[in-house]
C-alpha cells in the first residue's frame, strides 16, 4: 500500500492537502484539470519534493527521508527524457548499469518484446516518434527493477491511435509484470480505459475516488460533475411523493423526476442542485418512442449544432425559457436525420442519470 497521510504543500497561492492510499498491483489514475496538483503528488511519492507536513508511507514504512533512488520507483515525467548520446538499447539498460548489476539479457528481451521496442535497440533516440519514446522510457524503468511506476500525462502528446496503443500496452505490462502504476492525467478517455480506480483531484484536494466500473462513475459533487462535462446544471426544490422524487426547477418551469440513488436522502423542501450529462439528454425520435413515460420531456428549439465526429453537440433552448441545454447525440443514430438551427425537437432527461447534490455542495 502507498499512503499519503495528512500531506500538505504550499507554493505561492497554491495549497495542496491530501489523504489518500493506493493499493499495490493495481493501475490507478489521478484525474483532474491542469494546475490541480497531480504532478506534485507524483513527485512527492517519488521523493523529488518533500511535503511541508505529513507522511508518504510504503508498505507501512515512512519513506519521507528515503532518497528517490532508494524507493525503487520509476518516475516518468511528461518529457520522458532519454539520453540523446545513447542508443535505444543503451538507454533501456542504463539503470541496471548505473546500479552496478549484471544485465539479465533474457528478462530485458522479454520487456523489450512486450513493449514492442526490440527492433529499435540500435536506433538513436533522436529518431524516435513520441509513442516510441514513451515505450522506451517504460522499458528502461521496468528493466531497472522498478515495481512501481509513476506516469505523468503519458498520453498527452500522442494522437488518438498512438494513445489507444499505449493504453493497451500499459494494461498488458501491468498484468504481465505485476506492476503498481499511478498515472496522472487530464484525459478522461485514457482514465476510463486504464484505471482500476479513478481519483478526481481539483484545486489541490481529492474530491472523489471510485472503482472504474462498466456502470460508470457518479459525480460526488458539482466540481467533479463540471470536470466530467456535466454542463446541464440547474437549481431546484425537492418534492417527495412517496418514493418518487421530483425537483421543481424554476428556470425550466418544470418538475423533473430523479430516480438516481442520489435522490434517496432528499426530503421535501430541500434546496438542491441537479445535473445531467449531455450524453443523457436523449432526443425523442418521433414514431420510435411509443410506450415511453414522457417523464422529464422538454420541447426545445435548436440554436446551434457542433459536429464532434462521433457525436453531434446540440445547443437548444426549452420553450418558454432562456436556459441553454446541451445534448450529445450519437452520429450513428442519426439515420440520415439532420438537426439544424431553428428546428424544434423533443428531448428527455434520463431520470436514472439525473444527479442531485445539496445546494451548498
Amino acid at each position: 500500500m502507498i499512503e499519503l497521510r495528512d500531506i500538505a504543500f504550499e507554493v505561492g497561492d497554491f495549497t495542496l492537502n491530501v489523504n489518500h492510499s493506493f493499493a499495490l498491483n493495481k493501475l490507478h489514475v489521478v484525474l483532474g484539470p491542469s494546475g490541480s496538483g497531480k504532478t506534485v503528488v507524483l513527485e512527492m511519492i517519488a521523493g523529488l519534493i518533500p511535503p511541508a507536513s505529513g507522511e508518504v508511507i510504503l508498505d507501512g514504512e515512512n519513506i519521507n527521508r528515503h532518497l528517490p533512488e532508494e524507493r525503487q520507483m520509476g518516475y516518468l515525467p511528461q518529457d520522458n527524457t532519454l539520453f540523446p548520446h545513447l542508443t535505444v538499447g543503451e538507454n533501456i539498460v542504463y539503470g541496471v548499469r548505473a546500479q552496478g548489476r549484471a544485465i539479465d539479457q533474457e528478462a530485458t528481451q522479454k520487456v523489450c518484446d512486450q513493449l514492442k521496442v526490440s527492433h529499435l535497440l540500435e536506433r538513436s533516440v533522436v529518431r524516435l516518434s513520441g509513442g516510441e519514446v514513451q515505450r522506451v522510457a517504460l522499458a528502461r524503468s521496468i528493466v531497472a527493477g522498478n515495481k512501481i511506476l509513476l506516469l505523468d500525462e503519458p498520453t498527452s502528446s500522442l494522437n488518438s491511435v498512438l494513445k489507444t496503443e499505449l493504453c493497451h500496452l500499459l494494461l498488458s505490462i501491468q498484468k504481465e509484470f505485476q506492476l503498481t502504476i499511478i498515472m496522472v492525467t487530464h484525459d478522461m478517455e485514457s482514465a476510463y480505459m486504464l484505471g482500476d480506480t479513478i481519483t478526481f483531484m481539483i484545486n489541490g484536494a481529492i474530491e472523489q475516488s471510485s472503482l472504474n466500473t462498466l456502470e460508470g462513475i457518479s459525480p460526488a459533487n458539482i466540481r467533479v460533475a463540471e470536470f466530467m462535462g456535466y454542463r446541464n446544471i440547474f437549481h431546484g426544490v425537492v418534492e417527495k411523493q412517496g418514493e418518487t422524487c421530483l425537483v421543481h426547477v424554476g428556470e425550466l418551469g418544470n418538475a423533473l423526476q430523479c430516480t438516481h440513488e442520489s435522490a434517496v436522502k432528499c426530503a421535501s423542501g430541500d434546496e438542491v442542485t441537479i445535473g445531467v450529462s449531455p450524453n443523457d439528454v436523449r432526443i425523442v425520435l418521433l414514431g420510435k418512442e411509443e410506450g415511453r413515460s414522457g417523464n422529464n420531456r422538454l420541447e426545445c428549439l435548436i440554436v446551434k449544432t457542433y459536429n464532434k465526429g462521433a457525436t453531434l453537440n446540440i445547443h437548444m433552448i426549452p420553450k418558454g425559457t432562456d436556459v441553454l441545454l446541451e445534448s450529445d447525440f450519437p452520429m450513428a443514430k442519426r439515420n440520415k436525420i439532420r438537426y439544424e438551427e431553428g428546428d424544434e425537437i423533443s428531448v428527455e432527461l434520463e431520470a436514472t442519470r439525473l444527479f442531485i447534490w445539496p445546494k451548498a455542495n
